[in-house]
């Protein structure tokens, strides 16, 4: 799935969108849709780049928990065609469907068969087959809808490819540039153990089980299933430190649980039964993907601590339904970010199950192009994917990356009307204005309609400042100051 990144958010193929994340200091396009690529745009792209070729282009970072629980549906769905499915990477799946071809009559069959429920899926997808899934792999990316069924034919197949496939390391790529190495027949022809010697194992490894010389063991997805568990307490109680080792040694069983599936949950339930009253359920929402048995019991005291019981618990259970298979994490994740995220996320997590998740507020964006109408609320509902969501407003957040220089972040409460001399506006003296404007002409639907010309702006003092002219009232007004 070449577009994973961009498929999630259920935008049209005609829109300029692309999806983009931060590696080092850098904004990297990581997908984007066709409509974008026309332009010369392609994933690896750095942002500004990518916007000197499409003006138009908006940017929404990557939202991997999205991708995640898009590639488990796909996965699911593509586990009806092939028992032996396993993720490969990021954003492909690989099935082994030797056995499946006779059961579905025949090639053709089953690639009609492919084709209809990957469409279903919503993601737009490339096919390749060989007899190894590395050599598949490649295929989909460089021959996309060429299939190799033997494995005599795989040296042929591979040889025109470019030695990129082989490694994304620029130091070897650079050192195979020099020795004159541009693509893999090149690579093939030389000694085996000169290339150990020159290049490293490594990358012979991974020809040798692009042709099948050697394994490559790949972990099978199952369909993940719910958990449930629950066990009588010695005696009823009321108090946390009685009840605590009876959640540990639960919560200890669905980490194992987990941890053999390679999945994890955003969400479990925790049910506390008593004698004669209903059973108390304490439901535990997170901000990203979580298996450790030990943030779980931190969040069940939490929510514990803030609980009325009607009585003594007499029984406690633990409950998971919505377990998601992790695909393995770029490498790039490893510089020190991710942990910095696992460790904001557990904040979240810790605040809204102390305060209540509505209580988790942040400013966000919202479809509007009127600066005093962009802002919204975003409160925190655990459980959810995205770990945020919106309050009232449930419009989708644009983003459009070539504003961000143009609008400043404070914005006055109320615009203020500006003193004019000799037809110039004036702020703690005569401002020096931008040369071109920028135009919001919006609201007619809702009847705050406005029509105005934005320009950056500076006074004597050198201070920066957002103004525009209300092409209705010729007037000037002072609406933001830049830091």
């Amino acid at each position: 799935m070449p577009r994973l990144a961009v498929d999630v958010f259920d935008r049209a193929e005609n829109a300029a969108l692309a999806a983009t994340e931060t590696i080092g200091n850098r904004i990297i396009v990581s997908a984007c849709t066709r409509a974008v690529e026309q332009h010369g745009v392609r994933p690896g792209m750095t942002l500004g780049a990518a916007l000197a070729l499409c003006g138009g282009l908006q940017t929404l970072p990557r939202d991997p928990a999205a991708e995640c629980a898009r590639m488990n549906a796909i996965a699911a769905a593509a586990y009806g065609l092939s028992s032996e499915t396993a993720f490969y990477g990021q954003d492909s799946i690989v099935l082994e469907i030797r056995g499946s071809l006779a059961l579905f009559g025949g090639r053709k069959e089953f690639l009609r068969r492919a084709r209809m429920v990957f469409a279903a899926s919503g993601a737009r997808f490339v096919f390749g087959i060989a007899p190894t899934p590395r050599a598949a792999s490649w295929l989909t990316w460089h021959c996309p809808g060429r299939y190799v069924w033997f494995a005599d034919e795989l040296p042929a197949a591979l040889r025109g490819m470019p030695i990129e496939t082989l490694t994304q390391e620029e130091k070897r790529l650079r050192q195979l540039d020099r020795s004159g190495i541009r693509s893999l027949g090149a690579f093939m022809r030389l000694p085996r153990t000169g290339v150990t010697r020159r290049f490293g194992p490594e990358l012979l490894h991974a020809l040798d089980q692009a042709l099948g010389i050697e394994p490559e063991p790949l972990a099978l997805f199952a369909p993940p299933q719910g958990f449930e568990a629950a066990e009588e307490l010695p005696l009823p109680s009321g108090d946390w430190p009685r009840l605590a080792p009876l959640a540990q040694k639960l919560l200890r069983r669905l980490e194992h649980y987990l941890l053999r599936r390679q999945a994890a949950t955003q969400r479990l339930e925790c049910l506390l039964w008593h004698e004669h009253e209903p059973a108390t359920v304490l439901v535990l929402g997170l901000s990203r993907y979580e298996r450790r048995a030990a943030q779980f019991l931190d969040l069940l005291q939490r929510h514990f601590d803030r609980t009325a019981l009607p009585a003594e618990v007499t029984a406690l259970g633990i409950r998971c339904g919505g377990i998601h298979v992790m695909p393995a994490e770029n490498l790039h994740l490893l510089d020190g970010r991710a942990a910095v995220e696992q460790h904001w996320s557990e904040l979240v997590d810790r605040l809204a199950a102390r305060l209540g998740g509505r209580q988790l507020w942040k400013p966000g964006l919202r479809a509007d192009h009127r600066p005093e109408k962009m802002g919204t609320d975003l409160f925190f509902n655990a459980g959810l994917s995205h770990g945020l969501c919106q309050g009232k407003n449930k419009s989708v957040p644009i983003f459009h990356a070539s504003m961000q220089d143009l609008t400043p972040l404070w914005l006055l409460p109320r615009p203020e009307r500006l003193e004019e001399r000799e037809q110039r506006p004036h702020w703690n003296g005569s401002l020096e204005l931008s040369r071109l404007p920028r135009r919001i002409e919006q609201g007619w639907w809702d009847g705050e309609d406005v029509k105005r010309d934005y320009y950056l702006a500076r006074n004597p003092a050198g201070t920066r400042c957002w103004v525009y002219r209300d092409r209705a009232e010729q007037r000037w007004y002072l609406h933001g100051v830049f830091a």
